[in-house]
């Protein structure tokens, strides 16, 4: 191989880390959300849940600011592809929708509501 593709492995490799370190830490957020509420929300109690070092939170999300904005953007996409994937599923697709809001009330109760209080925290 020649150097640049080791290079470009090198840099890929390192990249694929850092964006796995930074969903990391936005699920982490999401835990934490869920547990104390927005209002728990700090690099340190993030950085524990995550199991990293607080700098290593503030590397990634210099504020709080980003680190909420990231988790309810993590959190919007994730619902806006479980939506999509309703929709481009055979099948019924009110059946889907239903199924997913019974999960909201059901079993995924506790993270709908973490999640409903990001979007509350943004809209205010």
């Amino acid at each position: 191989m020649d150097d640049a593709t080791d290079d470009g492995e090198h840099i890929d490799g390192r990249r694929a880390r850092g964006e796995r370190r930074r969903a990391e830490i936005i699920e982490a957020t999401l835990a934490v959300v869920t547990r104390d509420g927005a209002a728990g929300v700090t690099h340190r109690t993030v950085a524990k849940q995550a199991g990293t070092t607080t700098s290593l939170s503030t590397y990634y999300f210099a504020t709080l600011d980003d680190l909420l904005v990231a988790a309810l953007t993590s959190v919007a996409d994730a619902y806006t592809a479980r939506i999509r994937d309703i929709i481009d599923t055979p099948g019924d697709k009110l059946a889907g929708l239903a199924r997913l809001i019974a999960e909201s009330a059901g079993s995924g109760r506790e993270r709908a509501l973490a999640e409903r209080e990001l979007a509350t925290l943004a809209a205010r």
